[in-house]
């Protein structure tokens, strides 16, 4: 069996900043290998100008160079290519016979439906594709909630299609279900994130655990990093001293940090590498996602593996891994007040803490490991090939 993994990642085109991303790409980085484990081949296709000194990953060039899908991306508001399609056809029929399964990584720009019905329609390949997070979030403004509307138009289409499709998160199954016949839902199958449980990439390290941590894009949109640091200032206005945090990515209002350096005790990573992830959480006291939306977020499952208590905010993609009380702590986007408070608790209470650290690992070892959640996958292929 010969996979195909294509994405519309663009860290592809940068070998050191693929080593020290997350999402997708440690997603496919992680699927590839399982797959390499069982004896089967499996590339990666991304767009791209740069030669890739990984054999497995192909790389085609993006969009820039095509003035017709510019021309679209511009009369569609906003809605972008990631590949120059005539070149992605080109390879598509060119290597039309070396792949058995073409498997699709989410949907968010407009390549994803034109490859899926180029591959189903036209060459008659089998196709599966995977939704890693709808991409919406509660608003009251016009425009994101068209913008949203679209992307789920565009999911249905890619999903009415396809012959399998898997999604990351319970959540997006559900919200898309709602929009087929009963007779699609057998070709529907949730799949959770998944993490890498071993035991022997837990080391401590001797670390103090003193961090407020967030980790993502330090943007005010869907990581809601503007929330963080609207609850790490109130923090220091309770407690009157700098409040510790660590922030580990980078985005568009890193000048927050700046802004509030007499209030927070900064440690800044722009990005590290994956495999160095556990040097974050061995630092962290207590590790916060401010999310306004998410697919399913690796970072708390990370978390949870080492043994971090986690407060997040209450979005359908969080639910679905903490309850409230049990495995950390969920507060409504709109009220970081309640974070707050729930905030304190941990800290106040250590039994509490121990009790909810313990739960999250036990969940995370059941549930969302690669080892268990690999075969799932595989049964997929297999059901098509």
């Amino acid at each position: 069996m010969r996979i195909l993994q294509i994405t519309q990642s663009k860290y592809y085109n940068n070998e050191d900043l693929l080593k020290k991303t997350g999402g997708v790409e440690i997603y496919l980085n992680n699927i590839c290998k399982l797959l390499k484990k069982q004896g089967y081949h499996s590339s990666i296709l991304a767009p791209g100008s740069r030669k890739s000194i990984n054999k497995n990953i192909i790389r085609i060039k993006s969009s820039q160079k095509s003035k017709l899908m510019l021309l679209i991306s511009s009369l569609i508001k906003k809605k972008d290519f990631c590949y120059n399609i005539f070149s992605l056809v080109k390879f598509l029929i060119k290597e039309r016979n070396n792949f058995d399964i073409y498997s699709i990584h989410s949907h968010t720009y407009l390549d994803a439906p034109i490859i899926i019905f180029f591959l189903r329609i036209i060459l008659r390949k089998n196709v599966v594709v995977t939704i890693h997070g709808l991409n919406e979030y509660s608003t009251k403004n016009i425009y994101i909630l068209q913008d949203m509307l679209f992307w789920r138009l565009v999911a249905w289409f890619s999903c009415l299609i396809s012959n399998k499709v898997i999604f990351i998160s319970l959540a997006d199954k559900n919200k898309l279900k709602k929009m087929f016949t009963p007779n699609f839902y057998k070709k529907f199958y949730w799949i959770p994130n998944s993490i890498n449980t071993d035991t022997k990439k837990r080391k401590n390290q001797n670390y103090i655990k003193k961090y407020f941590t967030f980790i993502g894009d330090l943007s005010s949109g869907a990581k809601g990093f503007d929330l963080f640091i609207k609850i790490m200032v109130k923090l220091h206005k309770d407690f009157k001293y700098r409040i510790p945090v660590l922030v580990l990515g980078s985005g568009p209002l890193e000048s927050l940090l700046l802004k509030n350096k007499d209030k927070l005790e900064i440690k800044y990573l722009r990005y590290i590498k994956h495999d160095e992830i556990s040097k974050v959480y061995n630092q962290t006291k207590v590790f916060f996602l401010t999310s306004k939306s998410e697919g399913l977020p690796t970072t708390i499952l990370e978390a949870m593996l080492f043994k971090v208590p986690i407060i997040a905010t209450d979005i359908p993609a969080t639910r679905q891994i903490i309850i409230d009380g049990y495995n950390g702590f969920l507060f409504p986007p709109n009220k970081p007040e309640i974070g707050i408070i729930k905030l304190k608790k941990i800290l106040n209470n250590n039994k509490l803490r121990i009790r909810i650290i313990n739960n999250g690992r036990k969940i995370v070892e059941r549930n969302y490991s690669w080892e268990n959640n690999f075969k799932k996958i595989l049964m997929v292929y297999n059901s098509i090939y």
